[in-house]
């Protein structure tokens, strides 16, 4: 209790109380803007005496992925496949005469 005196030389308990009873009263932007003020005016713009002498928390927007490192789990940097090559299989108009030697060899073996 002496440390939070000692900071908040011109505040006493009841303004404080006041000046949290006030906060709680916004929303939003202006809660924001409310304490951004009073931190500026009563604090030196000091968010860390603002916590100790109002108790006013610092947000910090977290994503999935933080959130998901402080439960202990360890996320992996995807890895995009890539696409495969599309093969062409090329067929030449014309048969050679070895093939066509070869499929007459599997359609007569076929037909009997």
């Amino acid at each position: 209790m002496k440390k939070l005196q000692s900071e908040q030389k011109n505040l006493s308990i009841e303004q404080i109380e006041d000046l949290k009873l006030a906060a709680a009263k916004m929303s939003g932007a202006k809660r924001r803007e409310f304490a951004v003020e009073m931190t500026n005016k009563y604090c030196q713009g000091s968010a860390r005496k603002a916590e100790r002498v109002f108790g006013w928390k610092r947000t910090i927007r977290s994503t999935m992925a933080v959130i998901l490192n402080r439960m202990g789990y360890r996320l992996r940097p995807v890895v995009k496949a890539k696409p495969q090559k599309k093969l062409r299989l090329q067929m030449p108009f014309s048969l050679t005469s070895n093939t066509k030697v070869v499929l007459e060899h599997l359609e007569s073996k076929d037909s009997a």
